[in-house]
């Protein structure tokens, strides 16, 4: 537990170095939280910093789904979805290399979205992961599906649960 609490507390120290401080706010508890939930409103920015500071060399990853929901803002169409994920699902370089030069001969801003510092594609495709992490998901969804597992349970009591 104190191991826990001392990597909440690193973290947090982090954070606050990535963060501004309300300009209202009457405590430090009050400063941290809203430093801490400005920043994970803004794209996680600070807790992205704060992590790479603390931890850094581990591989941070983009879910494709939640990339593709801003790109599709501006691009749309099944062509560009299917092409984007077919990005995403290749299983090496030549494949990838060959999905970009599609989506890029079939819109050449669509293409162009991609290379925002944001987006590295070592992020989000398969064909960039590093080898030594054995997981290639390409979504964040095992959380989210959990959380709709038990929607349900969510409003009854804990005793009800058991």
């Amino acid at each position: 537990m104190d191991s826990f609490i001392s990597s909440r507390n690193n973290v947090m120290k982090s954070v606050k170095e990535w963060s501004p401080p309300h300009p209202q706010a009457s405590n430090a508890d009050e400063r941290d939280h809203y430093a801490l939930g400005k920043r994970i409103l803004l794209q996680n920015e600070g807790l992205i910093g704060a992590v790479k500071d603390l931890f850094p060399e581990a591989e941070h990853r983009n879910c494709v789904r939640h990339m593709y929901q801003n790109f599709k803002q501006k691009h749309k169409g099944k062509a560009l979805k299917d092409l984007v994920w077919n990005a995403a699902r290749a299983s090496n370089k030549v494949i990838f290399q060959k999905c970009m030069e599609a989506l890029d001969q079939e819109d050449k801003a669509a293409r162009e979205w991609f290379n925002n510092p944001e987006r590295p594609f070592q992020s989000w495709t398969r064909a960039l992961f590093r080898t030594n992490t054995k997981c290639d998901m390409l979504l964040n969804n095992l959380w989210e599906s959990f959380n709709r597992y038990i929607l349900d349970a969510r409003d009854k009591a804990i005793i009800t649960m058991l």
